[in-house]
């Protein structure tokens, strides 16, 4: 996506155009600040990641109502609120049961869902969407990273969360997957990296890439990963919801999407304090119900939400010059379009000729 440099540009284009830059300024900042502070409590990190989470993640449920009515409403008629309401409220219990029931493959299961939604999203705000080793780079930044850096903090967490009695199983597993995993996720981002310089103007996705490793590499594992969410992920969103709201005034941009997530956030935080409670009062440690609660009620609300917007039917994924300027499931739409067309076309043809054959 090359910077808008005409006078015409509207906010939304200035603002993804900046994003880059600005995510790697404040990544860069948090790994100084991290590298100062030195290791940290696995508690206060989790209380960060899951503010994170509340603050970022909660907004942008605020169009599963406009998603579910698109989905429902030509099927339920006058009754799609309460269909997507049962769909909502039912996919969460269904997770919540598989995190209680299978905590290690669902664990499995949400980290690829959500890698493959953060590197989609990132790839295609960078006008790459279907650039795969660019989408690898940036789905796997937050996965393979904090886990090669700090494979004892994050296995420690990953036990907490799987319900494990013993982290020694995660910490081993990490410590001998990292080495590779990185090696293979620095070649990827080496060539990801030569494919943005080749372009003009697209020395910030590198910027984004060099301060996200020197982020996971010096700050303690869960902030880095806060920060990452938050300056990347969490802020495209963020902008992609006000640039929905008003795409032409900024400032009122801005402000209905405070208005919008204020209650979203208020009913996160609430959430979160009442599963804390149920926690602490099922003999769960304070420490461990900190990493259950986020990342369990994260999964639930999230997986539906995501389900919502892979069936959005006025979804528009941009395409990238790469590979050309449509998605190859549009090509493959459109190719089979034109040969039903021509099918179409071809049908009198060949009933004039049977018809003829018959008379003869």
């Amino acid at each position: 996506m090359k910077p808008e440099t005409t006078s015409g540009e509207r906010w939304p284009e200035r603002a993804n155009r900046l994003q880059p830059a600005g995510a790697a300024v404040v990544m860069l900042l948090v790994a100084a600040i991290g590298a100062l502070l030195g290791p940290l409590r696995l508690e206060l990190q989790l209380a960060v990641l899951g503010g994170v989470i509340v603050l970022f993640g909660s907004p942008r449920l605020g169009r599963d109502p406009e998603l579910g009515r698109l989905l429902l409403e030509a099927h339920a008629g006058a009754s799609w609120r309460l269909a997507l309401l049962v769909l909502l409220i039912g996919g969460a219990a269904l997770v919540l049961l598989a995190w209680w029931l299978w905590p290690t493959p669902t664990l499995l299961v949400m980290v690829a869902v959500v890698a493959l939604h953060v590197g989609r999203d990132a790839a295609e705000a960078l006008g790459r969407a279907d650039d795969p080793p660019i989408v690898a780079v940036f789905s796997g930044m937050p996965l393979v990273l904090p886990a090669s850096f700090h494979p004892g903090e994050v296995g420690t967490v990953l036990a907490w969360v799987t319900l494990a009695p013993d982290p020694g199983a995660w910490i081993e597993a990490l410590a001998g997957l990292g080495p590779p995993a990185a090696i293979l996720w620095f070649t990827l981002a080496g060539l990801a990296a030569g494919r943005f310089l080749r372009r003009t103007g697209a020395i910030a996705p590198v910027g984004e890439l060099v301060a996200g490793t020197i982020l996971f590499a010096l700050a303690p594992p869960l902030l880095a990963l806060a920060c990452y969410l938050a300056a990347t992920d969490g802020t495209r969103g963020l902008l992609g919801l006000a640039e929905d709201l008003n795409p032409d005034d900024g400032r009122a941009a801005f402000i209905a999407t405070v208005r919008r997530s204020i209650p979203l956030v208020g009913a996160a935080l609430a959430l979160v304090a009442f599963g804390l409670v149920v926690a602490l009062l099922a003999g769960i440690a304070p420490e461990q119900a900190l990493a259950i609660v986020p990342v369990w009620g994260f999964g639930a609300f999230a997986l539906p939400h995501l389900v919502l917007e892979a069936f959005d039917p006025a979804g528009d994924h941009r395409g990238d010059d790469f590979f050309g300027p449509e998605m190859p499931l549009e090509r493959l739409k459109d190719a089979l379009r034109r040969t039903r067309r021509r099918v179409a076309r071809d049908r009198p043809k060949r009933a004039d000729q049977r018809t003829g054959r018959r008379s003869t």
